[in-house]
C-alpha cells in the first residue's frame, strides 16, 4: 500500500513524493519499523504540501490519502503500541 501511494505522490507532485520518500527512508533506518515509516511519511505528506504550495486543493487529495494508508495501518499501530510489531530484517514476533 506505501509503495502504492508513493507513486501516486511522486506522479501528482515529484519533489512532494521523494521528501515523503525521505522520511519513510529516514524513519525505516532509525526505527527498523517499515509499519512506523509507512505511518509517520503518510503524517506529513499533507505537512510537505502546505510547507511546498500552501493549503490549496491538493492538500485535501493528500490528505485523503494519508488518512487511507493511516487507516490501512491501524493493526500495524495495534501491533506498535503493543511491541509486537515485527522489525525489519528481524525475526516475526
Amino acid at each position: 500500500m506505501y509503495g502504492t501511494a508513493a507513486g501516486v505522490l511522486l506522479a501528482f507532485d515529484p519533489f512532494l513524493g521523494l521528501a515523503v520518500a525521505g522520511t519513510w527512508l529516514f524513519v525505516a533506518y532509525v526505527s527498523r519499523y517499515s509499519s512506523l515509516a509507512a505511518v509517520l511519511a503518510a503524517a506529513t505528506a499533507p505537512l510537505y504540501q502546505v510547507l511546498m504550495h500552501g493549503g490549496d486543493g491538493r492538500t485535501l487529495v493528500v490528505g485523503i490519502i494519508a488518512m487511507a494508508l493511516i487507516g490501512k495501518h491501524w493493526e500495524n499501530i495495534q501491533r506498535l503500541l503493543a511491541g509486537k510489531e515485527s522489525k525489519i530484517g528481524g525475526k516475526k514476533k
